[in-house]
């Protein structure tokens, strides 16, 4: 019916100039942003604006159904700016980027016959012959129900028990707190202010709900479905998903009209129709309900790619009087490892499959730091951090939110840097170590209380005895054959830690970076398994140094100068009286030692001296390597992988390569983990939750990409800490 109906349809764009009876019926049809006068209609037929419709050939002045396009540089943000904006000069059409879908409207009764697919697929088509500069397709949608849903999630059963799946931080939470004395939960809070009349006005009041209702509106178009599918719950969401859609990004005050605030607390967001994901799209969407997503929106990607895991802690190997139970009068706080990836790193060879924009410096930095500032840790571990984007992006916003923090620079390297950041609740115990182009290594301590009231307050705070944590941020040797060098930076690692725990020696270790070194190397197996270690043949194979093949290097110049002088001799079994000929070592071979020439008698004695070389390298490598894995089981006690069983936490992140951590923290042509964030589970120190990994289609086909700025993803683990006495300081 409706392939039928389309086909007796006519496409036709809509202008000041169409009959005057078709431009009343936009009027009387417009259904999602309301015309108010016959000069709205002129701006919005103008320059750099466009109307389609379908028109029946029985009524050619009757639109069935039409669409509004505004054509502009950049994908908005606020339909006021397309609505109000004064008409543009013709020459501005010709430097559009975006052609953005702001309204879809058709007549009542054609309301459940589905023509606006049909529709924006054919305004597409003659927008890319019209206009070829254009680029981005895209929406301004409004999302219609999301308050009335809100209405239901503040009900009275959840003002007092906020659903904990939703992911308001607890900075959020205490910003809405403060804007309403008495309340006590960020649900009561909300409510109170979502129904005070005026709060627009109120800058603080604005400030502390926008994230909070960016995250609500995010959450409502992925979370939220229809009772009886796996759709959207949302019919503007629906609608758009379904035809193929990647929901791109949610904006505060999209809508800031009466009708705007009210159906929706003002937000709008948008849907990127990316021409050539249209119909995988779209089949995903309708067959197993999935949302593709594209842009970088730091809430979007809370929802759908990132949420706290609890964990189950296991206190066999706890100290005394630790407990695997959950106490409220412990120390909480979080630890994030990244490898942002240095700019100067950056080659096109080795990410072929990335974009432009995945790949420069600064939308890069702008998805990492926003990133972080979302996932709002308490104590950072970067690596691969760059000095000029480190002084030029995040140094300055970092601050801004109030961390503090230590670098440490190789130096034999300026692009890679050690960074390890604190919030205000963090202090350093004066003690810090570093160890050449390995890591940095802090001593920690809870700060004084941020929320204290005068400066006397705060400082009584901090003289008094305060848990303290080791924490150490290290980057390993990336080449992959080179297991054994990382075994000697580990034990430097280790040694290093050591070092901070004579001073210290009660206190937990917290141990992050990039390791490069994957769940089934000897060197994850030796930092994490109960001793002895029994370590695989191949496993043990890996870790013996890798030489040069050319062991030609190492010959008495005696016989260099005997072979650069013959360079006349007839070969044995040749014809040859060429100079300067050369024998290889296969024909050598195949001679035998019956007859040699001079030549064959010094290369048969340079391949003696070589297999002689060769078995005393084996034996001084396997005697080396021996050396390091007993030093390795003797010097250092086992610590734990806070991912070590993310895997039965998320089985799409299950492999047969090794059990429990995940299959990959490193997405680009190679796909694999590197990351961790080991610790001491002990002394008071136990880890609660982790930061659940992005889905794999939303890294696709490779990272950067435009929603994560790095190689790598970030890893966050929650922990728990009630020292003993021994652990204070």
């Amino acid at each position: 019916l409706q392939m039928w109906t389309v086909g007796t349809l006519d496409l036709k764009r809509i202008t000041w100039n169409s009959p005057a009876c078709t431009i009343e019926k936009l009027e009387q049809y417009e259904s999602v942003h309301a015309v108010r006068s016959w000069m709205d209609i002129k701006r919005r037929l103008g320059n750099g604006r466009r109307c389609f419709g379908f028109f029946h050939r029985n009524a050619p002045r009757e639109p069935l159904i039409f669409v509004w396009v505004a054509l502009t540089d950049v994908i908005p943000e606020n339909v006021q700016s397309i609505l109000l904006e004064r008409e543009q000069p013709k020459s501005s059409e010709a430097n559009a980027k975006c052609a953005i879908f702001y309204s879809i409207s058709s007549q009542v009764g054609l309301a459940r016959v589905d023509l606006g697919n049909f529709l924006i697929k054919r305004v597409v088509s003659v927008l890319r012959t019209e206009i070829p500069n254009i680029e981005t397709f895209c929406t301004l949608s409004p999302l219609p129900r999301f308050r009335s849903w809100l209405d239901k999630l503040l009900s009275p059963e959840n003002l007092e028990s906020p659903p904990q799946d939703i992911g308001i931080s607890q900075s959020e939470h205490n910003n809405l707190i403060r804007c309403v004395p008495g309340a006590k939960t960020w649900t009561s809070a909300l409510k109170s202010l979502v129904d005070r009349r005026g709060w627009t006005a109120d800058p603080e009041i604005v400030d502390a709900m926008e994230p909070v209702i960016r995250l609500l509106g995010a959450y409502y178009l992925i979370k939220v479905k229809r009772r009886t599918s796996n759709s959207a719950a949302d019919p503007v969401a629906n609608f758009h998903l379904r035809n193929g859609s990647c929901l791109h990004r949610v904006n505060w005050r999209g809508d800031t009209s009466y009708h705007g605030l009210r159906q929706s607390l003002g937000l709008m967001c948008n849907y990127n129709y990316i021409l050539d994901r249209i119909e995988e799209n779209s089949e995903s969407y309708v067959v197993d309900g999935k949302i593709a997503i594209s842009g970088s929106d730091p809430y979007i990607a809370r929802v759908q790619n990132r949420s706290w895991l609890s964990v189950s802690t296991d206190t066999s190997d706890l100290a005394d009087g630790d407990s695997s139970t959950a106490d409220s009068t412990a120390v909480s706080f979080t630890v994030m490892s990244y490898n942002i990836l240095c700019q100067k790193l950056i080659r096109r060879d080795l990410f072929k499959y990335a974009s432009k924009s995945s790949l420069r410096m600064k939308p890069r930095k702008e998805r990492i730091a926003k990133e972080i500032q979302y996932l709002n840790p308490d104590i950072m571990c970067l690596q691969e951090v760059g000095t000029e984007e480190w002084h030029q992006t995040f140094e300055p916003q970092f601050k801004k939110s109030g961390y503090k923090s230590l670098m440490y620079q190789s130096l034999r390297k300026a692009h890679d840097t050690a960074r390890l950041l604190m919030d205000s609740s963090l202090e350093v115990c004066g003690e810090k170590l570093r160890t050449d182009n390995v890591a940095l290594i802090v001593v920690l301590k809870v700060g004084p209380d941020p929320t204290s009231e005068t400066a006397e307050d705060a400082l009584s705070a901090y003289n008094t005895d305060r848990p303290g944590v080791i924490v150490s941020s290290t980057h390993l040797f990336w080449r992959p054959t080179a297991c054994f060098e990382r075994l000697q930076q580990q034990i430097a690692l280790l040694e290093a830690i050591d070092t901070m725990k004579e001073k210290y020696p009660d206190y937990p270790v917290i141990s992050c970076g990039d390791y490069n070194t994957t769940p089934d190397d000897a060197g994850y197996d030796l930092m994490t398994k109960s001793r002895p270690v029994s370590l695989s043949e191949w496993q043990s194979d890996n870790l013996f140094p890798r030489h040069s093949d050319n062991f030609n290097k190492a010959d008495d110049s005696s016989d260099d100068n005997d072979d650069n002088d013959d360079t006349s001799n007839n070969l044995i079994g040749s014809n040859s009286t060429s100079s300067g000929s050369l024998m290889s070592y296969a024909n050598i071979a195949s001679i035998g030692t019956n007859v040699e020439s001079e030549e064959v008698r010094r290369k048969r004695r340079r391949l003696e001296k070589e297999a002689q070389r060769a078995e005393e390298l084996l034996r001084n490598d396997t005697q080396r390597v021996q050396t390091l894995v007993e030093k390795f089981q003797k010097s250092f006690q086992p610590m734990r992988s806070c991912y070590s069983t993310y895997a039965d936490l998320d089985p799409s992140y299950r492999t047969t390569q090794w059990d429990g951590e995940p299959i990959f923290t490193n997405y680009t042509a190679w796909k694999g983990t590197l990351d961790y964030i080991f610790y001491t589970p002990q002394r008071g120190l136990q880890v609660r939750g982790v930061m659940s990994l992005p889905s794999e289609n939303s890294m696709k086909p490779g990272l950067p990409n435009e929603t994560f700025g790095s190689d790598h993803v970030s890893i966050l683990a929650r922990f728990d800490f009630k020292p003993t006495d021994s652990t204070l300081i």
